[in-house]
């Protein structure tokens, strides 16, 4: 007597996925990187042919994902490349590793498990970056561009785009301020397909990406000639800036040259801005005269940039003044109540922590966060009783303003003059 056994269709068996890799690998991946590892490996638990082509076409994705996402599982101990030649770095086979057995290799060598180093090394790095200025920066620039806080491990994986990207920071800064000017979109995923698609298109650095839009945006490009005559080359137009600028374009109907002639009145100005540049193109459309023919229209405008001129740099001063007495008031405050120098510090130190639990993403981070912010806000109000305890006023080490509306610069953030600047310039007229 025989026996058999029915045989099941390839997609109706099981694949095996150890705990391990979903409790201390899974959370800390990008979710394509998760993707190729599990469709990989259900394709490997059945000893079936699978090219990383395939896995890009099935899942939707780019072949450099895949490949980065090997690279990536690689770095993590769980998969071990066997190269077949040494002259083709993409021709090998992966080798899943059993991470129960790699837990018990390193108990009996008396080394702790690598998931623990996996989530120390995800801390250190985070740490790491943050000494970058030019990292933190960002991090400091990026949520009021977008209006909202960092979500989960947005952070982690703004780190993870500046490593295997080998992007410039700046640029990851371009690319959420594009997201939200250009196209009126703030969420992570849109913003991860942007940098995605820079990559792609070999966009590393902010030369790479006017290249970029001035092969693929004709009238984006001239946007950014214009902002970069004026010494704007690393911020994109706002929505009254580009009405103001298509306004010259289609309605004016002037050519580069003649805005970028235009654009050189403001030579003699601190602070140029499009504003003063509609107003010179706007005289001139109304006179209909070229700039290249006018020899005295413009005389009075001479004066008034004088003028101008003189408004600005004396916002600079007052700017400076400022500065020096926040600086001399917190020195003072420091030395005469050496607690509000701590809670300071304390404040520095829990914002700190609210983003490294904010980017370890565990199951407790969003009761951490409150309790952080909740003992900030104690902090805060501790520093309050003390001041006013001790006769100063609560605000009296808040950043000195004459202006509150434009913070003593004379300009809004859509490019417009503040009303404290005009009213400046009128009483010199």
């Amino acid at each position: 007597m025989d026996f058999i056994k029915e045989k099941l269709d390839f997609y109706l068996l099981d694949t095996q996925i150890e705990n391990m890799f979903i409790n201390e690998y899974m959370p800390f991946a990008d979710g394509n990187y998760v993707k190729v590892y599990l469709f990989a490996l259900m394709y490997a638990d059945n000893s079936s042919a699978l090219t990383n082509d395939t896995i890009a076409k099935h899942l939707k994705m780019e072949i450099e994902d895949v490949l980065k996402a090997w690279s990536y599982w690689e770095k993590q101990g769980v998969i071990k490349k066997n190269y077949k030649s040494k002259d083709n770095p993409f021709d090998y086979v992966v080798e899943f590793i059993s991470l129960k057995q790699l837990f018990v290799k390193s108990v009996n060598k008396g080394i702790s498990s690598q998931p623990s180093v996996k989530k120390k090394s995800t801390a250190s790095v985070f740490e790491t970056a943050m000494e970058n200025e030019n990292i933190k920066k960002m991090f400091d620039e990026v949520p009021g561009i977008i209006g909202r806080p960092f979500e989960g491990n947005e952070m982690f994986e703004i780190i993870d785009w500046i490593d295997h990207y080998k992007m410039d920071p700046q640029l990851i800064t371009q690319a959420y301020t594009y997201a939200v000017n250009k196209k009126n979109n703030n969420s992570f995923k849109y913003i991860a397909s942007i940098v995605r698609n820079w990559f792609d298109n070999k966009v590393k650095t902010i030369d790479d990406l006017e290249n970029y839009f001035e092969k693929t945006d004709k009238r984006y490009t001239m946007y950014k000639r214009v902002l970069k005559s004026l010494g704007l080359n690393f911020r994109y137009p706002t929505e009254e800036e580009k009405r103001l600028m298509d306004t010259w374009f289609d309605e004016y109907h002037f050519d580069m040259e003649t805005i970028l002639k235009a654009c050189k009145k403001t030579a003699s100005i601190s602070n140029p801005n499009i504003s003063y540049i509609n107003t010179i193109l706007k005289n001139w459309h109304k006179k209909e005269n070229s700039p290249t023919k006018d020899s005295s229209a413009f005389k009075d405008k001479s004066e008034k940039v004088k003028s101008t001129k003189e408004i600005f740099d004396a916002y600079k001063i007052i700017r400076k003044k400022n500065e020096n007495i926040h600086d001399k008031r917190r020195f003072e405050i420091y030395k005469k109540i050496p607690r509000i120098k701590l809670i300071d510090e304390q404040i520095s130190q829990l914002s700190i922590s609210i983003s490294k639990s904010v980017l370890m993403s565990t199951q407790n981070s969003k009761d951490e966060v409150y309790q952080l912010k909740k003992k900030i806000s104690q902090l805060y109000q501790e520093k309050a009783f003390l001041l006013t305890e001790n006769n100063y006023p609560a605000d009296y080490l808040e950043m000195i303003y004459e202006c509150k509306v434009c913070n003593d610069t004379g300009l809004l953030d859509n490019g417009n003059h503040c009303e404290c600047f005009v009213k400046k310039l009128q009483s010199q007229s």
